[in-house]
């Protein structure tokens, strides 16, 4: 019962996290699960990345209502997540917990360390000669939501603390439109990681079921919230939180390994 009600109010914040970050949640879900509610890593990864379903649908038809969800980009970044999704699928089972952590720990120092010199990168980006780039970059973010997908599989998370920064960077929309946009993908990545993990019998539903309740609820409120948050304060909201998750993955980390 204990771990139901951690599962449903885990579910809840990370939803309402991950909706206005556009990050699904995953990046607070796993660390809580694993942290608080004793579970392992392959445990708590493929129930989150069900809960991350959650955190996509809740409030995305408002989202896409105020013309902030840009389809096209959710299409294409959302195809090339699926295979990586697909790409990770088959390193679940090997793939060592620390070298998770870590791996999720660098994501987001360096997602942060992007949207918080924003500022400084875009007017480098606009003394550069705008040519017939948007193919190449589109590449380019193509690619990167391919390991995203692999990401979103191996550590539970939607992929967003890659899909942000893509949309921001690579393909020049606003951090509003990226979020809401993000929240798209990593709702066709999770459902294709989720589908998988269902056929090698990997999720717990006991905790993935809460915790989908939670996300979904939490997603909701936090869309309309976003519509009306300014885009400085959500830099600084996203870049604090993955630095404050990868610090908390780092050091179970090395605890982790000083117990080996």
């Amino acid at each position: 019962m204990a771990l139901y009600v951690l599962a449903l109010a885990t579910g809840l914040i990370g939803g309402f996290l991950g909706s206005l970050l556009g990050i699904g949640g995953g990046a607070f879900m796993v660390p809580i699960l694993v942290l608080v509610g004793g579970l392992s890593v392959k445990t708590a990864a493929p129930a989150s990345l069900m809960a991350i379903m959650g955190t996509s649908i809740g409030g995305l038809i408002h989202l896409y209502k105020k013309k902030l969800v840009h389809v096209y980009y959710s299409i294409m970044l959302g195809v090339s997540a699926i295979v990586g999704a697909a790409t990770g699928i088959e390193l679940v089972e090997i793939a060592p917990e620390n070298a998770l952590r870590i791996l999720l720990a660098s994501t987001l120092i360096l997602s942060g360390l992007g949207l918080l010199f924003r500022e400084k990168l875009e007017k480098k980006k606009n003394n550069r000669k705008q040519e017939t780039r948007k193919i190449s970059r589109l590449v380019i973010a193509c690619i990167a939501a391919y390991l995203g997908g692999v990401i979103a599989v191996l550590l539970g998370v939607g992929g967003g603390v890659i899909n942000v920064p893509i949309i921001v960077f690579l393909l020049d929309q606003p951090l509003h439109v990226a979020v809401a946009t993000s929240k798209l993908i990593i709702g066709i990545t999770a459902t294709s990681g989720t589908i998988g993990n269902a056929i090698k019998s990997l999720i717990d539903l006991q905790i993935a079921i809460p915790l989908l309740i939670g996300t979904y609820i939490g997603a909701t409120i936090s869309s309309r919230i976003l519509v009306k948050t300014p885009e400085k304060i959500l830099r600084i909201l996203a870049s604090t939180y993955y630095y404050i998750t990868a610090i908390i993955l780092i050091l179970e980390a090395l605890n982790s390994t000083a117990l080996h």
